[in-house]
């Protein structure tokens, strides 16, 4: 006990002593411990070099696949944004050549391969791989050569097949189908992208029927008025998600063009009402500046409300 004490003792005389040492150690320990947890559980690793990104978007979706092979929302997203990534540095040898020996590997976690093959899909953009060409000849897995055959063999699945799949279901299959489907960039779809973006109850599907509307080319054939006055009546409506919001105001300005006046009318409409949030009528604000000679102030918005926004947005982009 006696020892205990004169040990406390040394130690309080010691920090007295070297009072900006300890500062400083101590500041030093929390910076690490934040940056720990910022690596661990936040978003600071995609700042990191494009390499370690993949290699960590690797290694965390490997464990989503193992640890949630039932993935709900906050995984899926998650699993979006980690596929995007390895999508992203394909064009790196290492990457690729690592992306492509967990595919093969028949021992592998199925689900990790599988999505591993939609990371490859989406960074290849139609491109056939070999090693995916061969194993859809030789493979063992019938699921993952069906996924295959559906991401990479044109014609592998039917435009019914896919709008069944996009009008119900598991919201990954859906948001899927309305991906493969945009690719197509079929004009007669854009009502049936409407639809769901009127009507779907599930706000990141309704994303991905916008994202696929936005990308078609605007075609009077079937850009008419009652088209326009549901799209106008979804833009306008309080309760509608501000980033699709903001999405949908990125579409009107696509059709300044071929509807100035209709578009130009409801993007002055989110610009001016200020219950709406402040990102949409920023967008609204850049746009119409853009468009005439007027200048139209922009919204004041501070450091906190721009960091929530980044935050959430970057969850809505990788969907």
């Amino acid at each position: 006990m006696k020892k205990i004490k004169l040990w406390g003792q040394k130690l309080i005389r010691f920090c007295s002593r070297h009072l900006m040492l300890v500062f400083g150690i101590l500041i030093s320990l929390l910076i690490l411990f934040f940056f720990y947890r910022a690596f661990l559980f936040g978003s600071l690793w995609l700042r990191l070099p494009s390499r370690w990104q993949a290699q960590i978007a690797l290694n965390r979706l490997g464990l989503s696949a193992y640890n949630d092979p039932i993935c709900h929302e906050k995984c899926f997203i998650s699993r979006e944004i980690y596929k995007k990534v390895v999508a992203a540095n394909l064009d790196d040898e290492s990457v690729e050549a690592a992306v492509q020996k967990l595919i093969l590997a028949e021992d592998n976690n199925l689900i990790f391969r599988l999505e591993l093959v939609e990371a490859v899909a989406l960074s290849k953009q139609g491109v056939f791989p070999d090693y995916l060409r061969n194993y859809l000849e030789a493979g063992s897995n019938l699921e993952l050569k069906d996924q295959i055959q559906e991401l990479f063999v044109p014609g592998g699945i039917g435009l019914d097949e896919l709008r069944r799949r996009a009008s119900s279901g598991l919201r990954e299959d859906r948001i899927a189908a309305l991906e493969l489907m945009a690719s197509n960039s079929d004009s007669a779809l854009a009502g049936f992208y409407l639809e769901l973006i009127t009507t779907d109850p599930d706000v990141l599907v309704k994303g991905a029927a916008l994202r696929a509307l936005s990308n078609l080319s605007v075609d009077p054939d079937w850009s008419d008025d009652n088209f326009l006055t549901q799209l106008e009546s979804v833009t306008l409506d309080p309760a509608t998600n501000q980033y699709l919001r903001r999405d949908l105001v990125m579409l009107w300005s696509d059709y300044l063009a071929e509807k100035e006046d209709w578009a130009s009318q409801v993007i002055l409409s989110v610009y001016e009402d200020e219950k709406f949030d402040k990102f949409s009528r920023l967008f609204a604000a850049d746009i119409l500046n853009r468009q005439s000679s007027n200048n139209y102030p922009k919204p004041e918005i501070g450091a906190a409300e721009w960091q929530e926004y980044r935050n959430h947005n970057v969850l809505w982009e990788n969907n």
